[in-house]
C-alpha cells in the first residue's frame, strides 16, 4: 500500500511540474487556476468512469466500495492528468502567446479529446477488473480466516 501511495504522489508531482512548465508565459495566478481546474476536471471525469465501471459489481459493504473507489479514483485521476494536462497547458500557453491559429487549436483539442476518450474506454475495463480482483482477494482471505477459525 505504501508503494501505491508513494507512486501516486510522484505521479501528481510530475503532473504539477510538467503542467506548470508548459504554462510558460502565463502569469502565476492563472497558472494556479488552470492547474487546479484541470485537476478537478480530471478527477470528475475519472469519478464518472469509475462509476460506470462498477456497474454489476457487488461489494460486501458500502464502506469497502467507498474505500476502493477513492483509492482507484485518486490513482487514475493522476494518470489521466498525466496524459492530458501537460498537452492542454502547452496549448493554452501557445494561445496566450498568440503562437497558434484557431483552426489548429480546434484540431488539437479534438485529438486530445479522442485520446482521452480512448484511454477512458480502456480504463473502464481496467477499473472493473481491478475491482473484481480486489473483491476476490478479500473473499479468499475471508474464507481462509473462516477455515482457520473453524479448525480451532
Amino acid at each position: 500500500m505504501l508503494l501505491i501511495i508513494i507512486t501516486t504522489i510522484i505521479i501528481y508531482l510530475i503532473v504539477l511540474a510538467w503542467t506548470w512548465h508548459n504554462l510558460s508565459g502565463i502569469e502565476h495566478g492563472k497558472k494556479i487556476i488552470y492547474t487546479i481546474v484541470g485537476l478537478i476536471v480530471m478527477y470528475i471525469i475519472t469519478m464518472i468512469t469509475f462509476n460506470i465501471s462498477k456497474t454489476g459489481i457487488t461489494y460486501e459493504n458500502p464502506e469497502m466500495e467507498k474505500d476502493i473507489g477513492n483509492m482507484l479514483i485518486l490513482i487514475f485521476a493522476g494518470l489521466n492528468s498525466l496524459i492530458v494536462l501537460p498537452y492542454i497547458s502547452k496549448l493554452l500557453s501557445r494561445i496566450n502567446d498568440e503562437d497558434i491559429e484557431k483552426n489548429q487549436v480546434s484540431k488539437r483539442i479534438m485529438v486530445i479529446i479522442v485520446v482521452l476518450v480512448l484511454c477512458l474506454i480502456m480504463e473502464s475495463g481496467y477499473l472493473k477488473d481491478i475491482q473484481k480482483g480486489i473483491i476476490n482477494v478479500y473473499e479468499t482471505q475471508k474464507n481462509v480466516e473462516n477455515m482457520v477459525q473453524f479448525q480451532y
